[in-house]
């Protein structure tokens, strides 16, 4: 703690200290983490395949940053970043995020497929059977509200109340046990009798 008049007091961190503590907020929350790390190598990604032009800065002129150049800029300084970000992810939470990516990336591409076949019923003249696919498209639709666990009473059938009354007037459950058939003993050795 460093304490100064009218300042207030400051936690410095070693180096260390800091990656600790960057590790651990990366496990607790992994996903903005990942989301982040995704975003800015998709901005990469572009700029490896096209470069870009770098602003110059204090007068001096704009410069063209080739792909190959944005590449080793990428491999040097920022993969390492991201292969470590991902590290203290850990596996679980990475393969969450690519599961949940391929999942919406599947849904579009049959969004997109069931719209189109779609619109070719309707070119064709099946106006009702289009209509009856969209609706059922949307009332269909799985969305996170709905993909969750409900917890409904258990059904109980009114026969099946009046024996479980009997069955604890009678003295619990166990009265139960007592009336299945029991085997008879062999007479001969051949082994046991079939009921």
């Amino acid at each position: 703690m460093i304490g100064r008049e009218g300042a207030t007091d400051v936690t410095m961190l070693s180096a260390e200290g800091t990656m600790l503590l960057a590790e651990h907020a990366c496990r607790i929350n992994p996903m903005p983490v990942l989301d982040a790390v995704i975003e800015k190598e998709k901005e990469l990604r572009d700029r490896c395949k096209r470069g870009r032009t770098r602003l110059g800065g204090r007068g001096s002129d704009d410069s063209v940053a080739s792909p190959e150049w944005e590449y080793e800029w990428y491999r040097t300084y920022y993969r390492p970043v991201h292969e470590l970000l991902r590290q203290w992810c850990g596996h679980r939470a990475i393969t969450l995020q690519e599961r949940l990516a391929a999942a919406e990336a599947e849904n579009s591409r049959l969004e997109a497929l069931v719209n189109r076949l779609i619109d070719d019923l309707a070119d064709k003249g099946d106006l009702r059977f289009a209509r009856t696919v969209v609706e059922e498209l949307e009332n269909e639709r799985i969305t996170p509200d709905k993909i969750g666990p409900v917890v409904e009473r258990p059904y109980t059938h009114p026969r099946s109340q009046s024996t479980t009354s009997t069955a604890h007037a009678v003295g619990g459950s166990n009265w139960l046990l007592s009336m299945r058939p029991r085997p008879t003993p062999c007479s001969s050795s051949s082994g046991p009798t079939s009921r």
